[in-house]
């Protein structure tokens, strides 16, 4: 009797193991599936903070490419709590070819996409933000498909704070319409 009561209690024990991980596990799939799509910014999940001297970088986030597309693009808001300017002199990754600062110009009913030279400036006591439309990290030349969910790390350099990193993750959100990228690097994955 004693037994069938153990076996008993083993076997409830196995099915509330199988039944939290199975609920985890649906947990963990749903918010891949979640369409960030017609999310705003402020919706969009959140980033871990990075704190380096004076200067404050939140809300990373990166666009999922799509389909045979071999480039994506990156925010944040990057705050200045100092008393003197920075400028963002360059950035780096290991999932594309190339990663550039780029912002957008307007050319008549086209927004064409162009290089910052220079870098972009940071001003003292105030934020700077990289979002879609403006100033951002192109990534050109993707390894493989930037896929929504998927983590990698970014290293930003500043002239004065220096070389800060962050976990990028990718977004499902759609690129804007009437947008020329002129002559990036398509790709053929």
């Amino acid at each position: 009797m004693k037994t069938l009561s153990l076996f008993k209690a083993s076997v409830t024990a196995a099915v509330f193991t199988a039944l939290s991980f199975s609920t985890a596990l649906m947990a963990q799939d749903k918010m891949k599936m979640m369409d960030h799509s017609k999310m705003k910014m402020a919706d969009m999940p959140k980033a871990a903070s990075v704190q380096k001297g004076d200067l404050l970088l939140s809300g990373a986030w990166a666009r999922q490419s799509f389909g045979k597309a071999a480039n994506s693009a990156g925010f944040m808001t990057i705050k200045n709590r100092g008393s003197s300017d920075d400028l963002l002199i360059g950035v780096s990754s290991t999932i594309s070819k190339k990663t550039e600062l780029h912002t957008h110009i307007k050319d008549g009913d086209v927004m064409r996409m162009r290089r910052v030279e220079g870098g972009i400036k940071v001003p003292k006591n105030g934020s700077t933000e990289l979002k879609p439309g403006s100033l951002h990290v192109m990534f050109i030349g993707l390894k493989e498909p930037l896929k929504a969910g998927a983590s990698f790390p970014l290293t930003l350099t500043f002239k004065n704070a220096g070389d800060v990193t962050l976990t990028m993750t990718a977004q499902k959100k759609a690129m804007p319409a009437k947008m020329d990228h002129g002559t990036m690097p398509r790709g053929s994955n």
